[in-house]
């Protein structure tokens, strides 16, 4: 249940070279851009000594010294189809594995593992939805390029719908400081209201409408 170590080497020269080698860009905030590309990786490597526990069962934190790492990279996609009309695809790279095989932490430590459905990284379509937004009034706010946002003005008063694939927890239940376990908290109950769940396959994507 472990990368391989030339896996995580391969993963972590690829950042360092994106890094040095693409110049860092950036959106003019009145400018209205027709796609938009982002990517990231990360890679979460965790481990515990040997401890001693009153019990221990079947489902129990393990006692005895382990290691694991999850590793997840996503490349996100988004193109203007027409006025209003918007197109989100994101791939996804996700391999790893949790501690104790993600069992014994009620609270557990490593909000990346649940996208992770087997030890050896695979690619999968994480996101391809329509969102379509209808303005309600004629204010409106300027936004820059980020995943999942187009760059360019939007109706301060709006209806959105979306159709397709994508993870509940984009949308709903999002805290500004501890919602995206890439860039803030891993804790899976920092990262989202702990006693929330949703409709999910394994790494937390649904087919719907909302």
């Amino acid at each position: 249940m472990r990368i391989d170590w030339r896996v995580r080497a391969t993963a972590v020269a690829g950042l360092l070279w994106l890094a040095g080698a693409a110049p860092a860009t950036e959106t003019l905030a009145n400018e209205t851009w027709p796609w938009a590309g982002h990517w990231q990786i990360t890679v979460v490597p965790q481990w515990h000594d040997n401890m001693p526990a009153a019990y221990s069962g079947q489902n129990s934190l393990w006692t005895s010294s382990e290691e694991r790492s999850s590793l997840t990279s996503t490349l996100f996609l988004a193109s203007r189809l027409a006025h209003g009309l918007e197109l989100y695809v994101d791939t996804e790279l996700a391999g790893g594995g949790g501690l104790s095989n993600t069992l014994g932490i009620a609270g557990y430590p490593n909000g990346e593992i649940y996208r992770v459905s087997d030890p050896y990284p695979e690619v999968a379509v994480a996101r391809a939805y329509l969102q379509w937004t209808l303005a309600l009034g004629t204010a409106t706010e300027t936004l820059d390029s980020d995943q999942h946002v187009l760059a360019g003005d939007r109706p301060l008063s709006r209806l959105v719908l979306r159709a397709g694939k994508f993870s509940l927890n984009d949308f709903f239940d999002d805290n500004t400081y501890g919602h995206d376990p890439r860039t803030q908290f891993l804790n899976w109950a920092l990262m989202d209201v702990g006693a929330w769940d949703y409709a999910a396959d394994t790494r937390g994507y649904t087919m719907g409408a909302c």
